[in-house]
């Protein structure tokens, strides 16, 4: 079942993974508040399976010694 936060639940979760993120990675740049917020939107925006890796990345290896 799908559990649904209201805006000020989400944005208590997004405050708590800020400040937990910060105490674990503290040399991390980018972990702020409105950066994880863009990157929640980006993830929404932009599926996993439409982002892979360039078209030669994808191609399967050969035997290079051969």
């Amino acid at each position: 079942m799908k559990h649904k936060l209201g805006l000020f639940s989400r944005l208590k979760v997004i405050d708590r993974l800020t400040k937990d993120l910060k105490q674990e990675l503290p040399d991390m740049k980018g972990l702020s508040r409105s950066n994880l917020m863009y990157m929640r939107a980006f993830a929404n925006a932009w599926p996993a399976k439409v982002i892979v890796q360039e078209v030669l990345g994808q191609l399967p290896r050969v035997n290079e010694g051969a």
